[in-house]
Order: structure tokens, then C-alpha cells, then sequence
């Protein structure tokens, strides 16, 4: 199978499942990798993130909050996107 526009990790975290996935377009994780690259190379250390609320967009986050923080940035909070208007999201400590 061949997938213009798919960015999800799954075919690469079960490979099994996806064994003749190709894909067009670069993986959400390398998108990610790509990003913190950035926010270090300009030493941004504080940053909020904006997501989607479904499972690629929760995913992207989480994988970007692991990862700035690997290279010592903050993520100070997180939005959630619901029908395109973000709102916090509150009580939980990244």
C-alpha cells in the first residue's frame, strides 16, 4: 500500500500489522524530530503547543513534550483544538 499523505506512527510501531506500508510523505516522528531540532538551534526554552484532540495529535504532543524536554525545553502547557478553537488543557502536569 501506498499512502500519499499519511504522517502516523503506526505503521512504524507495528510493523507486523503494516508489513507493505509505504508512505509519501515524512512520519509525524520525524516531523517532531525535526521540530525540536529547530527550538533548540534557536535555544528557544519555553514553549506551549497546540494539538488536535484526536489520537495523531494527542501522540504528536506527547512525543514532542518527551523530546523538547530531552533538550532541557519547556513545555509550559498544552491547547486542545475542539471543532477549531483551542482550549487548555488544564490539570495535568507535563
Amino acid at each position: 500500500m501506498l499512502s500519499p499523505d499519511s504522517t502516523s506512527t503506526e505503521p512504524e510501531d507495528n510493523p507486523g500489522d503494516f508489513r507493505t506500508f509505504f508512505r509519501a510523505s515524512a512520519s509525524d516522528s520525524h516531523l517532531v524530530d525535526a521540530v525540536v531540532q529547530l527550538l533548540h538551534d534557536f535555544r528557544w526554552r519555553f514553549i506551549q503547543v497546540v494539538h488536535s484532540g484526536d489520537s495523531s495529535g494527542r501522540k504528536g504532543a506527547e512525543t514532542l513534550t518527551r523530546l523538547a524536554r530531552a533538550r532541557e525545553i519547556c513545555v509550559r502547557s498544552r491547547y486542545v483544538t475542539q471543532k477549531g478553537f483551542p482550549t487548555q488543557n488544564r490539570g495535568v502536569n507535563y
